[in-house]
């Protein structure tokens, strides 16, 4: 679906599609933050509790899935890593647990969620949070530090910075732009995901082993994306 251009049209398209194409159970566009674990007002994180809302109200067994951060995306200057200048600027204390999920992973814990929706539906809940690795952003440092073989000088930002940071600039982005609010969930521990739909869709890494932060340190040397964000630019 994307998240640019009328997607309130188009979710809401795809909705009446649903219905009428008698789904049993559908999967909302979200594949990021648990925007329950906040109170905080962003207008993307209204139209997906809205349209989440309204699919249940239709008579569809509806499931989200959130992944935290993206392992393969958010090592980046548009998130604060400066590979070339060897430097992060980490949000809150650099302690609060940040639920990432691999892209590699994406796929492996959605089709399992889409078979125990469809053949245990009893078992799914309405929300499900996933992850393939549950460390602290200076865990994450640490374990490209130990790969790459040199430190990395560490800037937090507090929650306060952070704040302050978006409100500069969030009257001049499109709604469905979330990067500069991103900073102000890790500092405030929404990344923080539970360990029971882990458990519940791959039970002790039965089914796959998922791809930890330290194996995407492997993959890079320590040294992940030299550019301002992971589309090239």
């Amino acid at each position: 679906m994307g998240a640019g251009g009328d997607y309130e049209t188009r979710k809401a398209v795809l909705l009446d599609a649903a219905c009428k194409a008698g789904v049993k159970v559908y999967f909302p566009s979200e594949w990021g933050t648990n925007h329950n674990r906040t109170k905080r007002y962003h207008p993307m994180f209204k139209s997906k509790s809205h349209h989440h809302h309204e699919a249940e109200a239709r008579g569809l067994k509806v499931v989200a899935i959130y992944t935290g951060l993206i392992i393969e995306f958010c090592f980046c200057k548009w998130f604060g890593i400066d590979s070339a200048a060897n430097t992060w600027v980490i949000p809150g204390t650099g302690d609060e647990p940040n639920a990432m999920t691999s892209r590699d992973d994406l796929g492996k814990y959605a089709l399992r969620a889409v078979f125990m929706s469809h053949y245990e539906p009893q078992k799914v809940p309405s929300h499900l949070e996933i992850y393939s690795d549950k460390g602290t952003w200076n865990s994450y440092a640490d374990a490209m530090e130990k790969v790459a073989g040199k430190p990395i000088e560490r800037k937090y930002l507090s929650l306060q910075e952070a704040v302050k940071n978006y409100d500069a600039v969030k009257d001049t982005l499109p709604p469905h732009v979330l990067g500069p609010f991103l900073p102000i969930l890790c500092a405030e521990n929404v990344f923080n995901h539970s360990e029971a739909d882990v458990e519940l869709l791959n039970c002790n890494h039965r089914i796959f082993k998922p791809k930890t932060v330290a194996a995407y340190a492997e993959e890079v040397q320590g040294k992940p994306w030299f550019n301002s964000t992971p589309w090239g630019s």
